[in-house]
């Protein structure tokens, strides 16, 4: 089990995005940071 960095839910490690050695975001928020994205285009 993960913490989630941005919204620190408890999650197992495959459901989770590793970004950078130790960090994980969920799905839900990794989802939200690339809809932020592709609204900036």
């Amino acid at each position: 089990m993960e913490k989630c960095y941005k919204c620190g839910m408890l999650r197992s490690t495959k459901d989770l995005v590793l970004i950078v050695d130790g960090f994980y975001i969920c799905f839900s928020c990794w989802n939200n940071i690339n809809r932020k994205e592709k609204e900036k285009y």
